[in-house]
């Protein structure tokens, strides 16, 4: 095949570099947390009850439940956008710790 009759090359998404980018933006506002990965997606763990993921394409993350159905909600951003991700991510913590009292209990415990 000729090579010029390529298609795009394209750049496999990395959940790890996407992960720790969080992490970094989210330590920028005070907030510890710890990044596990496997099987084709990473976890930031931040605190009990918020946990976010991503395949390197989007976060997501349970944002609150539905009070009528008990089901959870989820909430998602671009991963290319870390820094905008890490400030909703604040606020579902900052609601996480002041109304859960074992997220209180964890805040800042990464193990």
């Amino acid at each position: 095949m000729d090579p010029r009759r390529q298609g795009p090359k394209f750049v496999p998404i990395n959940p790890v570099n996407s992960a720790v980018e969080l992490q970094r933006e989210l330590e920028q506002r005070g907030i510890v947390s710890d990044v596990q990965a496997g099987f084709g997606v990473a976890l930031v763990l931040v605190c009990v009850g918020l946990i976010v993921w991503t395949d390197g394409d989007r976060f997501w993350w349970r944002s609150a439940g539905s009070t009528h159905r008990s089901r959870p909600i989820y909430a998602w951003h671009p991963a290319t956008d870390a820094e905008r991700a890490a400030r909703r991510i604040e606020r579902r913590y900052a609601e996480l710790v002041a109304t859960d009292p074992l997220s209180a209990a964890t805040k800042g415990v990464v193990t």
